[in-house]
């Protein structure tokens, strides 16, 4: 009797689990053969990971996560299905870029495992911390997923170097694990798709090119919501396309809208029409690696003539990236959007938030951070008293960006780590959705901070548009839709030439003499420190923490807000709270489990 209560116990435990789960499945290839699904119920350290593998092979099948995505101190799990029918697995450890070798310690455990069609599948599990030093651990930030397989079974029952696969079925895929992914919705079936793409433009042989192109909205008589927003790449070009902003543009004089001429051209240049300073708040955003997204159930962004919410006309923005200077590259990518006449009950908005321009990075250092502020002086200026839902964030740094991070404070308190990536992919960059939609209340400061890795560069790196610059921003998705576009800051050292930055290296400001005011310039400043050494990184970090930033917050339109500058020591860093480690302290499912059948016991008593 008492074993069948435990295991009713048991049934109903694994129940639960089964209904709270999130899971979520991709396919890691670009040909649609390798299918991978994962679930989990939360992300303590003694959790696990259940994941399910379908793949077109009847052979040997391998899966695995690396820091970098190659096989250098990868984790991996081998399976095939013998000449019996009997499933196998073997955990796996690459020391270096070659064949990997048996884990002393199999912490991956198979579920179950079969094949039919020509398809197998495998399903397995293993914790989230297994506590070998030889197997990564599963986190929030991005995870590199590495795959392969092979056409035949490993000969003996043992997957050896001579068990080999084909150049094209192996391959890296960067995805976040733990993270909320985007689940596609269902489209409305009164749905309609309206496609903004670049016309044939020949990208140039220039290392970077931003292009951009003039869309008037949707042809609709009335208030219209989009629903998602999907990238259109063309085939081929999938390596030059680096990402895609389209912008809303707001007060624009109908006159110059309807006499305009000028539907594309390199952007901020004279190809573009004269209302192009109106185009400044981002509406949707697309990087490398991204995918198409959903809105929530009950949100939606506005499209409508008339409309306060909706914007005149779409500026869309194309990156392309040719570092290898191809040249004859025509390009006609750009974005899908699908909206439909049937409302939902709050409108879209998206805020920037971060730097660009008040960005240097030294060289030769492992890890260097740059800051920047949404400031409480802007917030209280436009955000309702009774707060904005932010309901998704995207992260965007370029080459030697390695972590970023969005701390939350209110009331002069810290209150949360919003958002963060400490595995930062420059090549996937993807829409994470909160489980729970997040309060931004009016009055609150949100702080951004990236982390670079200059170790491969020689010289100081600014920031800027091309890939070879860096930027440090956050795009915010919320609701309901308020006049904001940006809400940045810039440190002081930018405009104050007797910043201790400068007296810090020895240097003195260079300052342009513009007009009537004096113009500080920095970047050319810093290039006269020829040697970075520890004690210059060292002044150079410290001004991004003490330095006093300048808050700036920008409207949808024509609007500006109150700026401010203001003290960052009243911000200091969240530290993330650290769950119990199950490698130095002995796990509490074991005092769960007794205390669990300590409670049990009366009732078993009863049926002896």
């Amino acid at each position: 009797m008492v074993s069948k209560l435990i295991v009713t116990f048991s049934f109903l435990v694994s129940l639960l689990v089964s209904l709270h789960a999130d899971s979520f499945t991709v396919y890691l290839d670009p040909e649609d053969k390798y299918e991978l699904s994962w679930t989990f119920e939360d992300k303590n350290p003694t959790s696990e990971v259940t994941f399910t593998v379908k793949c077109e092979t009847t052979g040997w099948v391998g899966f695995g996560m690396s820091p970098k995505g190659a096989m250098t101190d990868g984790d991996i799990a081998v399976m095939w299905i013998d000449s019996d029918g009997k499933g196998h697995i073997q955990d796996m450890f690459a020391a270096s870029n070659g064949f990997p070798s048996l884990d002393d310690s199999q912490d991956y455990t198979l579920i179950s495992s079969s094949e039919a069609d020509g398809v197998s599948t495998f399903q397995f599990k293993r914790k989230i911390n297994t506590c070998d030093e030889k197997d990564n651990v599963i986190t929030s930030d991005t995870t590199r997923i590495i795959y392969a397989y092979g056409a035949a079974d490993p000969t003996g029952n043992e997957f050896t170097a001579s068990d080999k696969h084909a150049s094209s079925n192996r391959g890296s895929k960067s995805m976040y694990l733990l993270e909320n992914q985007q689940a596609v919705e269902a489209v409305p079936d009164d749905a309609l798709t309206y496609d903004m793409l670049i016309d044939k433009y020949t990208i140039p042989d220039d290392d970077t090119t931003y292009y951009c192109a003039f869309f008037p909205l949707p042809d609709v008589d009335k208030k219209h919501h989009v629903v998602s927003v999907a990238p259109i790449v063309e085939q081929g070009n999938e390596g030059v396309v680096h990402h895609i902003l389209v912008y809303g543009c707001w007060d624009v004089d109908k006159e110059h809208i309807v006499n305009n001429t000028k539907t594309e051209g390199v952007c901020n240049t004279a190809e573009m029409p004269e209302f192009e300073d109106s185009c400044r708040s981002v509406v949707f955003a697309w990087a490398i690696g991204g995918t198409a997204y959903y809105f929530p159930e009950d949100a939606g962004y506005s499209l409508g003539p008339d409309s306060a919410e909706s914007p005149q006309y779409f500026m869309m923005e194309v990156h392309y990236d040719n570092p290898q200077l191809k040249s004859g590259i025509v390009d006609s990518s750009g974005i899908r959007i699908t909206y439909t006449p049937t409302l939902r009950d709050n409108d879209v908005g998206m805020l920037q938030m971060g730097s660009v321009y008040g960005i240097f990075v030294p060289p030769k250092v492992e890890e260097f951070d740059v800051i920047a502020y949404c400031h409480s002086s802007c917030t209280e200026q436009w955000v309702p008293e009774e707060g904005l839902n932010v309901f998704a964030y995207f992260l965007h740094s370029h080459l030697i960006g390695a972590k970023i991070k969005v701390e939350q404070y209110r009331s002069g308190k810290s209150l949360q780590i919003l958002g963060q990536d400490s595995n930062y992919d420059f090549n996937y960059q993807e829409m994470r959705v909160f489980k729970d939609n997040q309060k931004l209340l009016p009055g609150d400061t949100l702080k951004i901070t990236c982390t670079y890795n200059s170790d491969s560069r020689t010289g100081l790196t600014f920031g800027g548009l091309a890939s070879a610059e860096e930027m440090c921003l956050s795009f915010l998705a919320y609701y309901p839709k308020q006049n904001v576009a940006r809400c940045e800051s810039i440190p002081t050292f930018m405009f104050n030439s007797e910043d201790k930055l400068y007296t810090g290296l020895g240097v003195t400001p260079n300052i342009t003499y513009g007009g009537e005011n004096p113009r500080l310039n920095p970047h050319i400043t810093l290039l006269e420190v020829s040697d970075w050494t520890n004690e210059k990184v060292v002044v150079a970090q410290n001004a991004y923490h003490e330095s006093w930033p300048y808050s700036q917050c920008a409207g949808t339109g024509s609007t500006e807000y109150e700026e401010t500058v203001f003290d960052p020591s009243l911000y200091p860093t969240i530290e993330e709270v650290e769950s119990e480690d199950p490698c130095t302290e002995p796990s509490s499912a074991g005092s769960v489990t007794a205390t669990c059948i300590s409670l049990l016991l009366p009732f078993i008593a009863l049926f002896q």
